[in-house]
């Protein structure tokens, strides 16, 4: 519990928590805030947590609505109601609701596909997945963010159905690849690289007072790779990590109704040829 009070960061804490165990390692869990007038529901999915809010106002005028309409011989039932309820958040019904909705199965069906062996990787990356990827600076303005995050895990919420991400070590000094699959709907995901490729053109250096200085650089997108995926944007950042020679490429590719993300790190430089092989296993995971 004490994990969810430092992600919730509310006055009071959490008061209340309710866990639901799904199938396929989907937890569900529920708190009201102390002195906060709303709901938090928690939906993890293996490493992935997701967050979403409510307002009582508008659980309330749910309920009255339900109330309503289950007036007469059927007696009512609350863990039903509840779960009702939970339903109907979770799938952003009452038209004031979330802006995304998570798909339980679809969730499953990613985690299991990025916690199998990868052999299509380039020689010398570990196949075994690890933890999600995380950028190795704290501090970045929010368009350069905004291209590292959905490789580790925290893709753009809009329409959200699923996501995963995982990453792989190479035998390079420094070499780390991260994946992240992301899949929406209503074709959101086009709408979001565009978005993406946008900040992507916004972003032009990551400078901290640790001694980070990269500057960003276009990645020419191999032929490959455009022919494997619907549309895709690269670039690499290049310069000083902790004041360590570093360089990181980035690849943002959409393949249907799936955004998939990679990043390929390494000190002194990046082997372009092995982030393309990257690029292609991470893709072969959307069609597998």
């Amino acid at each position: 519990m004490g994990v969810y009070r430092g992600i919730v960061r509310r006055p009071g804490g959490v008061r209340g928590l309710t866990t639901i165990p799904g199938d396929d390692g989907v937890t569900i869990l529920v708190a009201t805030l102390v002195g906060v007038k709303g709901v938090l529901v928690l939906i993890r999915a293996g490493g992935t947590l997701f967050a979403y809010w409510w307002s009582l106002r508008w659980i309330a005028a749910f309920l009255v609505r339900g109330s309503h309409r289950s007036r007469g011989t059927m007696k009512r039932r609350p863990g039903i109601s509840a779960c009702a309820l939970l339903t109907c958040l979770l799938a952003g019904c009452g038209g004031g609701g979330a802006e995304s909705f998570l798909d339980a199965q679809a969730m499953a069906q990613l985690r299991e596909v990025v916690s199998k062996e990868q052999p299509r990787l380039p020689d010398g990356f570990t196949i075994r997945p690890e933890q999600a990827w995380r950028m190795p600076f704290g501090q970045a303005d929010r368009n350069c963010r905004a291209v590292l995050e959905p490789a580790g895990g925290q893709a753009p919420g809009q329409a959200l159905t699923a996501q995963a991400a995982v990453s792989y070590l190479g035998d390079g000094l420094g070499e780390q690849a991260g994946v992240g699959l992301a899949r929406y709907a209503n074709q959101e995901a086009e709408e979001h690289l565009d978005a993406l490729s946008e900040a992507m053109r916004n972003c032009r250096e990551v400078h901290t007072s640790s001694g980070t200085d990269m500057l960003l650089h276009e990645l020419p997108i191999e032929q490959a790779v455009q022919q494997a995926a619907d549309d895709a944007v690269g670039a690499r950042f290049s310069g000083r990590l902790n004041g360590y020679p570093y360089a990181l490429d980035v690849v943002l590719a959409r393949v249907g109704d799936t955004l998939v993300s990679v990043v390929h790190t390494g000190m002194n430089d990046v082997d372009t040829e092995r982030t393309r092989k990257v690029v292609e296993a991470a893709i072969s995971m959307v069609n597998a």
